[in-house]
């Protein structure tokens, strides 16, 4: 009866180990998954948005450098102020539209854990919009980072050719 007892007692203990075993595994498992906090999202600082950039080249920008930022924008004053050490520049610039009021807007920047995604918005105007040729952009300031930067148009239309 005694060894009976034992036998009940050890394999009681057995199962509680085995437990404990399983619950260990996934509480590392939960704290592993939950670290993980991609996506973050970034809040870009608006530097400057418009619709002319002087002639510049159309494209998607990150500058890393005032002398970059330099040769690339000649309108902006408030673009003198970027402290290079601690964030770089996004600049959208839209192709050429054949009338006012359109604009390009970085709706959305996240940061995964190797790359960071910069969603781009083209409004077009309605109607009563001024004829004049205009080419729209947007420039914002975020963090230095030496990731990738992956630009993704949320909708896409096509600028003139000119």
């Amino acid at each position: 009866m005694n060894l009976g007892r034992e036998r009940l007692i050890m394999f009681t203990r057995q199962k509680k180990n085995i437990l404990l075993c399983i619950l260990a595994v996934l509480l590392v498992f939960t704290v592993a998954v939950s670290c993980d906090t991609y996506p973050i999202t970034i809040k870009p600082v608006l530097i400057e948005e418009g619709q002319d950039v002087c002639g510049g080249g159309a494209g998607n920008f990150v500058i890393k450098t005032q002398a970059e930022f330099d040769s690339l924008i000649c309108l902006y004053s408030t673009g003198k102020n970027i402290n290079f050490e601690i964030h770089q520049v996004i600049a959208v610039i839209d192709g050429f539209r054949p009338s006012g009021s359109w604009s390009i807007n970085i709706t959305c920047i996240k940061e995964y854990s190797d790359y960071i995604v910069v969603s781009i918005y083209i409004k077009a105007p309605k109607r009563g919009a001024t004829t004049e040729i205009t080419q729209p952009y947007q420039i914002v300031k975020i963090p230095i980072t030496e990731k990738d930067v992956v630009f993704k148009y949320i909708n896409y239309i096509p600028p003139i050719p000119l």
